[in-house]
This record gives C-alpha cells, sequence and structure tokens, in this order.
C-alpha cells in the first residue's frame, strides 16, 4: 500500500514540474525561438525515456532490485538542484499580475473562463482532448495486437516500440521548420493528418516492416503536434495565466486518455483487433478538419503575433 502512495506523489509531483516547466519556459527563451526549444526538450525526453532508461534500469535491476529506485531518486534530485539553480527573476511582471482569486475552484474557473474566451486556445484544448482520446484506443492494447497480428515476442514488441520512438526525433528535428514553412494552424492540420493517415495503414495491413514505419510516423506527428500546440499557448497566453491553462489542456488529455482506453477496449472486444485503428484514424481526421476550418483565425493570431515580438 505504501509503494502506491509513494508512486502517486510522485505522479502528482511531476504534474506539478512539469507543469511548472511549461509555465517557465516562454520566460528563458525569446517567443520567435519556443519552437526551437520545445522541440530540444521533446526531442531529449524520446531519447532518454526511449533509448537510455529502459536499458539501464534493466542493467541496474541486474546490480540490485533496488538500484533503480536509487538512482531514479537521485535523479529527481539533480532535476530540482538544476532548476534551483536557474538565474532569472521566473516571476509575473506586475504589468500583468491579476487579483488573486479566493480558493483553487476560483482559480481553476478563472483559467477556463480565459481558456474559453480565447478561440485558437479553446481550439487546442478541443483538439487536445479528442486527440488523446483517438491515441489511447489502440494502444490501450497495443500489446495484444502486436502479439496476435502481427506474431511479435515480448522482445520483438519491445524492438518494434523503439523502432517507432525513432518517429519522435524526426518530429522533434522537423517541427520547426513545419511551422515556418506551413504557419502554426497549417503545420498542425499536416501533423494530424499524418496521424490519421498513419493509423489508417495499421489498419489495413499487418506487414512488420510497412507497421513500424507507419507506427514511427504516428510518433512523429504526435511530436510535432505537442510541440506546436504548447508553442502556441505559451505565445497566446498571459504570465499570470500559463500555469492554470496549462493545467485545464493537461487535465482535458487525461480525461481523453481515459476515455479512449475504456473505448479502445470495448471496440477491441466487439470489432476485433485492428478495426478500433481505422476508428481512432477518422478521430485524427475530424481533429485536422476543426483545425482547417480555424487556419483563418490562426493566421490572424500569427500575424498578431508577428506585430508584437517581430
Amino acid at each position: 500500500m505504501a509503494l502506491y502512495v509513494v508512486y502517486a506523489a510522485m505522479g502528482m509531483l511531476e504534474s506539478v514540474s512539469d507543469g511548472a516547466a511549461v509555465a517557465v519556459l516562454p520566460q528563458a527563451v525569446p517567443a520567435h525561438r519556443l519552437d526551437r526549444a520545445n522541440a530540444q526538450i521533446a526531442g531529449t525526453q524520446t531519447v532518454v525515456d526511449e533509448f537510455v532508461g529502459p536499458p539501464l534500469g534493466g542493467f541496474l535491476f541486474a546490480m540490485a532490485a533496488f538500484a533503480p529506485s536509487a538512482v531514479t531518486a537521485g535523479a529527481f534530485l539533480a532535476a530540482g538542484f538544476a532548476y534551483w539553480r536557474l538565474q532569472g527573476p521566473y516571476v509575473v511582471p506586475p504589468d500583468e499580475r491579476l487579483a488573486r482569486p479566493e480558493g483553487v475552484v476560483a482559480a481553476i474557473r478563472e483559467g477556463a473562463t480565459w481558456t474559453a474566451q480565447h478561440r485558437v486556445v479553446r481550439l487546442l484544448v478541443v483538439v487536445g482532448g479528442l486527440a488523446s482520446v483517438a491515441y489511447m484506443i489502440p494502444f490501450s492494447y497495443l500489446v495484444l495486437w502486436a502479439r496476435d497480428e502481427l506474431g511479435l515476442s515480448a522482445a520483438g514488441y519491445g524492438l518494434l516500440l523503439s523502432f517507432s520512438a525513432l518517429g519522435g526525433l524526426l518530429g522533434s528535428v522537423v517541427a520547426s521548420h513545419l511551422r515556418r514553412l506551413l504557419g502554426y494552424g497549417g503545420a498542425i492540420v499536416a501533423a494530424l493528418t499524418l496521424g490519421a493517415a498513419s493509423f489508417a495503414v495499421i489498419s489495413l495491413t499487418t506487414n512488420l516492416v510497412v507497421v513500424a514505419v507507419a507506427l514511427a510516423l504516428y510518433i512523429a506527428h504526435a511530436v510535432v503536434w505537442h510541440v506546436l500546440a504548447t508553442s502556441v499557448r505559451q505565445r497566446a497566453t498571459p504570465v499570470a495565466m500559463m500555469g492554470r491553462v496549462g493545467a485545464l489542456s493537461r487535465l482535458v488529455g487525461l480525461l481523453g486518455l481515459t476515455a479512449g482506453a475504456a473505448v479502445g477496449g470495448v471496440l477491441a472486444s466487439v470489432l476485433g483487433l485492428r478495426t478500433p485503428f481505422a476508428v481512432a484514424g477518422g478521430l485524427f481526421l475530424l481533429a485536422a478538419g476543426l483545425c482547417l476550418l480555424q487556419l483563418g483565425r490562426f493566421r490572424a493570431w500569427e500575424d498578431e503575433q508577428t506585430r508584437e515580438n517581430p
């Protein structure tokens, strides 16, 4: 029981830390470099999470059962020290400070109200929730699909995930270039369309090479979407609202993951293991369509940002 409490506390604290990091970044990096900064963070996370963490964890566990937990604790301490060493007044500027809301509920309501009134940020929150549902529909049973449809062993499944993680590195490299070429709105539409196409391809074949490439392209789309949506939110949101708007976006995403897992399980039981990929692809196509309809608003917002931050 104690272990569950510890891991739940770690999850909550990590959410606070991640939210604070996203909120601080716009004060540490000029607006025109946010895309690159977010892409560098995403690329680093991909490398550490997918290529460093798993083999290191296995090596440490082979040395001693407690070693992975001990090293993880040390990594948390090192990360906290690195944040503590940051130089700069990372606070809300006096001219952007708002009246302090009375209580947590009032603060949440204030953040939700601001988000609802900003059409571009509101759209991204809604699309983020929809994309989370679509992502989790097939990923909730991915290991079962890999075993039954692709005939992969546990080792083969691990290799498939490692290969797909290369798409995350690709996404982190191309995200800022894609934004410069197509603008935020166009790049986000392109990324979501790629996600839809990737899942559509996976639903139609069991060819391992095709599936691996499609899965890597799906992960690439996810990183591009995350980088650009985060940059838009950071550039559009006042510093005083950054934490609340980011927390709302994260909450909607987590609710989407929960709903997607439930829907994915039902669809897989009723329609088989491949059809849910097609359903998820359709949801990504819907998300791309919602953004496509608002391209004019994206362009108007970008023009305004260019005037304010030439």
